[in-house]
């Protein structure tokens, strides 16, 4: 029983941290997103909250951070095994993660960086009303058809239209996002 006081005071402790950190972050980031300061009407909240922010980390991981994202990888790779390997990572990894998160967080505090994702995100939006076919069918089918692969039978029936569409343009014009540009600009 001696020892119930201790873990109280650690779980009181460990409680006060997170909420400093919680009103820490979420000061930071009132004073500092791009998504609070965001007028645009055509836009929901979860949209400027969620929806353009995945754009940005998506993004920043796959174009302009690669090279930092791949080091770290690599690193978390190559370190160690066995039950420990998660906090040797941690400790093996530091330099690689902060490079990594200061790029990423350069990234996020930029407002044209911003601005190019919402209006990536516009478009695909767009598309899917236009289409009714989602980004990652419409990333699914632009690779089957890239790579000479077969499609899933069991998708919708406007997915096996634009696929339809899309290999037919193919064909004609080798430009993949041909069919979505004559969609866009109609």
């Amino acid at each position: 029983m001696a020892s119930m006081p201790y873990i109280a005071v650690g779980v009181g402790g460990l409680t006060i941290a997170c909420f400093g950190v919680y009103h820490y972050g979420k000061h930071y980031s009132s004073t500092t997103a791009f998504h609070i300061k965001d007028n645009d009407p055509d836009l929901r909240k979860v949209e400027k909250d969620v929806m353009v922010p995945k754009y940005m980390r998506e993004l920043s991981h796959k174009v302009d951070c690669a090279q930092q994202v791949e080091n770290f990888n690599n690193c978390c790779k190559n370190t160690g095994s066995g039950k420990w390997k998660g906090f040797k990572i941690v400790s093996a990894c530091r330099t690689e993660n902060n490079a990594m998160m200061e790029c990423m967080n350069e990234k996020f505090l930029d407002p044209e960086f911003y601005e190019k994702c919402k209006q990536l995100y516009l478009l695909d939006k767009r598309l899917f009303k236009m289409t009714g076919v989602s980004v990652k069918e419409r990333k699914y089918i632009k690779d089957a058809i890239v790579n000479g692969e077969n499609l899933d039978i069991n998708m919708s029936e406007r997915a096996l239209k634009y696929y339809e569409s899309l290999k037919d343009i193919f064909e004609k014009t080798k430009d993949i996002d041909h069919l979505d540009q004559m969609i866009l600009s109609s």
